[in-house]
C-alpha cells in the first residue's frame, strides 16, 4: 500500500481543487507554461420550451457560474449547471467564437423538449436527441495536472434509468486542442440500448463549408423511413450534378449527410469569408458516425456530428454496468484558405488547384518553433518555404508544376528537422471507391429484430419509446408463439418497465410511477418457464435471479448461483450475490463476490463500490482506497466514491484528508444537490443489499426557470 499512497493522494486532488475553492482566478492572459482555471458568472438567454402548439415566450437573460479554461491560444467556457456541453470557445488568435452561441432552450422535464441547442460543443446521451438540454445541475470538479494542463470533469446519471455521462474537458498549456473525454456507463442491471452523439453548433452563413471525411453520404438511415431517397448513397462533396453540397450556399432546403465509408477521423467547418473555422478528429475505428445537418435556410446555425454508431437508426448495447470511453480534439483552425484533412498536430488545404498549381495550407495546433513547410511531387521538391509554425501564424501558399505528377506530399518540418505534419495526394485520376447498401437492415430482416431494435431504442428517445417494445415482442409471440427470443425480449422488457416505472405526462414530459406488480410477475412466470425448458442458457437464468431478487424471493440467491457455476466470470450474477450477501450483513461473502465482479469487468462503478463498502466493514480501509482509485480516476465527480473514501481516511485517523473530503462533498451538495442525493442514496442503498431504486430521485424535472436574475 506505501508506493500506492501518492497516486491515491495524486487522485484526491482532483475533488479537492473544486471542493474546497482552490480554482485559481486570473484576470489576464495566462502564462505560456500552464492553463488557468477560473470561475466566473455568464449572463445566458433562456427561452423556457413552451407546452405543445404553443408560442415560445421571449428570452429573458439569466445568470449562471461558469468555469472557465484557458491559455495563450485558447479559452473555453463551461456552465455545469446546464451540463452536457462546452458552451463556448474562443480563439485568441482571431479573437472570435469557434461555434455559434445562442439562447438556451430550456425544459423544466427531461423528456419534454426534444433537440434544444445553445451552441457549442453538446453530448446526447442518454436521451438521443435530448442530451443537449438537461434541467438538472452536474456534479463536477477540476483539477491542474502535473504537466500544466488544466481540466474539468462533469456527470450526470439519469434516473430512473440509470444511464450516466461523465465528460472531461480539457485544455494544456502551448496546445490549441481542446481534449473532450466521454465515458459512457450503463448502471442498470440489464442491457440498454445505446447511441450517444456529440454535437456542435456551428453558425449558419453562405461562405460556410462543411468538411466530411468521406466520399460517400446517406439521408437518415433506411428501413426507419420508406421513401426512397433514404435507400440511396450520395456522392461528397459533388452531387451528380456538380453541385457542391459540402457549401451552405447551395443547400437551401436543407441536409443530412451521413459520411458512409470513411477510414480517417476529421470533421469541420471553415468560414471562407473569415478564413477560419474548426475542425474535430476522433478515432474513426470507435468514433464511427460523422454527420452534417442544415436546417432551413435562414436559421442562424446548422449542427456537425460525431457519433460511436453509424447512423441515429442503429443504436448499439451496453450489457449490465458496462461502460465505454471514447474521445475526441476540437481545433480552431485560420488561414489556411479551407481544409481537407487534419489530426491532432493540425490541419491543412491541400488540394488541386487548377491543372498545374496546388493549394497548400498548414495551421498547426502548438508552437513547433522555426520550421519549414514543403511540398514534393513524384519526388520533385515544388515548394519549401521557412517559417513560424504556431497556432497564430499558419502557412498559405501556392506550390506550381504538378500539372503531369500523380502524387504529391506535403511536410511539415519543426525546427529540429522531425516531421511533425505529413498529408499524401493523389493527383492521377483514380476510381471512387463504390459501396453498397445492404438490401435491408438488420431491424428489418426479422420480426423478432425489429421488437430488438425497438427495445434499444427504448431508453434513447426524449418521445420515446417511438414503439412499446413490451408490444412488439407480442406481436412476435402471436406469429411465433414457442420463440425463445421473443419470450426472452418481453421479459426483458417487462422488467425495464417495471424498474423505471416512467409514465407520460400530457405536456410529453416523463415521471416516475408505483412499479406494477403485474408486470414483474409476468416477467418471473416467462423466465421461469424459459430457464426450466433450457438451463444451459444462462440469459434467462440471470433475469429470473434479478427479477426474483426485486420481489424478495429467496431463490434468487440459488439462481445466481446456478449462473456463476456456469460461468465464473459473470460479473453481473457475482454482483447480486454480493448484494444478496450485504442483506445478511456476510461481509466476507460480499468481499468474495464483489472482488469476482470486480475482476471479471474491472470498469463498473457499482461493483467497485460494493467490494470498498465490504472492506470497510471487514477493517480493511487502505485496501478499500486501492479499490476505489480507479473509479476517481475515471469519475472524480462522484459523490459516493469521495464518501467511501472519506470513510476510508478517518478509519486510518488521517483528519486532514478526511476534511478535505468532507469539504469536496459540500461542493457537491452546493452545486447540484440532486445529484449528490441519488449518489449517496445509491450508496445507502449498496450497504443494505439493494440494487439501486431508479424512482428513489428525481432526476428528470428542473426548476421551472434555471439560473440566477442577473
Amino acid at each position: 500500500m506505501t508506493a500506492l499512497r501518492p497516486r491515491i493522494l495524486a487522485a484526491l486532488a482532483l475533488v479537492l481543487l473544486a471542493g474546497c475553492g482552490a480554482v485559481p482566478v486570473h484576470l489576464f492572459a495566462p502564462p505560456a507554461e500552464k492553463t488557468t482555471i477560473r470561475r466566473h458568472p455568464v449572463v445566458l438567454e433562456v427561452v423556457v420550451v413552451p407546452p405543445k402548439d404553443k408560442p415560445a415566450p421571449p428570452a429573458v437573460k439569466r445568470r449562471f457560474d461558469a468555469v472557465i479554461l484557458e491559455n495563450q491560444w485558447l479559452r473555453a467556457t463551461l456552465v455545469p449547471e446546464l451540463g452536457g456541453r462546452v458552451t463556448n470557445v474562443v480563439s485568441r488568435p482571431t479573437g472570435s467564437e469557434v461555434f455559434y452561441v445562442g439562447p438556451i432552450e430550456y425544459s423544466d422535464n427531461e423528456f419534454k423538449a426534444g433537440a434544444a441547442n445553445m451552441g457549442g460543443i453538446e453530448v446526447n446521451h442518454p436521451y438521443l436527441h435530448n442530451g443537449n438540454d438537461y434541467c438538472n445541475e452536474w456534479l463536477w470538479t477540476s483539477e491542474t495536472r502535473p504537466d500544466g494542463a488544466a481540466a474539468v470533469t462533469m456527470s450526470f446519471t439519469s434516473y430512473p434509468l440509470l444511464q450516466r455521462t461523465v465528460l472531461t474537458v480539457s485544455l494544456a498549456p502551448q496546445e490549441a486542442l481542446l481534449r473532450l473525454n466521454y465515458r459512457f456507463e450503463n448502471l442498470a442491471p440489464f442491457e440498454v440500448g445505446f447511441n450517444p452523439w456529440i454535437n456542435a453548433v456551428c453558425r449558419a452563413s453562405d461562405d460556410a463549408q462543411i468538411v466530411l471525411p468521406g466520399e460517400w453520404t446517406t439521408d437518415h438511415w433506411f428501413g426507419a423511413n420508406t421513401e426512397e431517397r433514404f435507400h440511396q448513397l450520395y456522392p461528397w462533396p459533388a452531387d451528380k450534378n456538380g453541385m457542391d453540397r459540402s457549401r451552405l450556399k447551395n443547400n437551401p432546403d436543407g441536409l443530412t449527410a451521413f459520411a458512409y465509408g470513411f477510414t480517417e477521423g476529421y470533421a469541420g467547418v471553415y468560414y471562407h469569408d473569415q478564413d477560419a473555422g474548426f475542425v474535430r478528429v476522433f478515432d474513426p475505428r470507435v468514433m464511427r458516425g460523422a454527420k452534417a445537418w442544415v436546417g432551413k435556410k435562414g436559421w442562424p446555425w446548422f449542427e456537425l456530428w460525431g457519433a460511436v454508431h453509424q447512423n441515429m437508426e442503429a443504436p448499439g448495447w451496453l450489457s449490465p454496468h458496462e461502460s465505454l470511453t471514447v474521445s475526441d480534439a476540437w481545433l480552431p483552425v485560420q488561414g489556411t484558405g479551407g481544409v481537407t484533412w487534419a489530426c491532432e498536430q493540425g490541419a491543412v488545404n491541400f488540394a488541386r488547384r487548377g491543372q498545374d498549381e496546388l493549394d497548400v495550407g498548414v495551421c498547426v495546433a502548438r508552437d513547433f518553433g522555426r520550421g519549414a513547410v514543403r511540398v514534393i511531387a513524384d519526388g520533385r521538391l515544388l515548394l519549401e518555404r521557412t517559417c513560424r509554425l504556431d497556432p497564430e501564424h499558419p502557412f498559405c501558399g501556392v506550390a506550381e508544376g504538378a500539372r503531369d505528377a500523380d502524387e504529391a506530399r506535403l511536410e511539415v518540418v519543426d525546427s529540429s528537422g522531425r516531421v511533425v505534419l505529413a498529408r499524401q495526394l493523389h493527383l492521377a485520376p483514380h476510381p471512387r471507391q463504390q459501396f453498397a447498401l445492404p438490401e435491408k437492415p438488420w431491424f428489418r430482416r426479422s420480426a423478432l429484430a425489429e421488437a430488438r431494435w425497438h427495445e434499444s431504442f427504448s431508453p434513447l428517445c426524449n418521445w420515446g419509446p417511438w414503439w412499446p417494445p413490451v408490444q412488439s415482442y407480442e406481436n412476435v409471440l402471436k406469429a411465433e408463439p414457442q420463440s425463445r427470443e421473443a419470450k426472452l425480449g418481453l421479459a426483458r422488457a417487462l422488467l425495464k418497465d417495471w424498474a423505471s416505472g416512467l409514465e407520460t405526462l400530457p405536456d410529453g414530459g416523463r415521471r416516475t410511477a408505483p412499479p406494477d406488480p403485474k408486470k414483474l410477475a409476468r416477467a418471473i412466470g416467462l423466465l421461469k418457464e424459459l430457464a426450466a425448458a433450457d438451463g444451459s442458457k444462462l440469459d434467462a437464468l440471470y433475469l429470473l435471479g434479478l427479477a426474483q431478487m426485486w420481489a424478495g424471493d429467496s431463490a434468487a440467491a440459488e439462481s445466481f448461483g446456478k449462473v456463476v457455476e456456469r460461468e465464473a466470470d459473470n460479473a453481473p450474477a457475482h454482483y447480486c450475490l454480493a448484494l444478496l450477501a450485504a442483506r445478511k450483513e456476510e461481509w466476507d461473502d460480499v468481499i468474495e463476490h464483489a472482488r469476482a465482479a470486480v475482476n471479471a469487468a474491472p470498469d463498473g462503478t457499482l461493483a467497485r463500490q460494493l467490494l470498498a463498502v465490504g472492506l470497510l466493514h471487514d477493517n480493511e480501509p487502505a485496501e478499500a482506497e486501492e479499490v476505489l482509485l480507479p473509479l476517481l480516476q475515471a469519475n472524480p465527480a462522484e459523490p459516493a466514491t469521495v464518501e467511501l473514501l472519506r470513510r476510508a481516511a478517518l478509519a486510518q485517523e488521517q483528519q486532514d484528508r478526511a476534511r478535505e473530503l468532507a469539504a469536496a462533498l459540500d461542493h457537491f451538495r452546493a452545486t447540484a444537490p440532486r445529484q449528490t442525493e441519488a449518489a449517496l442514496k445509491q450508496l445507502t442503498d449498496l450497504e443494505a443489499g439493494r440494487d439501486i431504486d431508479p424512482r428513489a430521485v428525481d432526476t428528470l424535472s428542473g426548476p421551472p426557470l434555471p439560473g440566477r436574475e442577473p
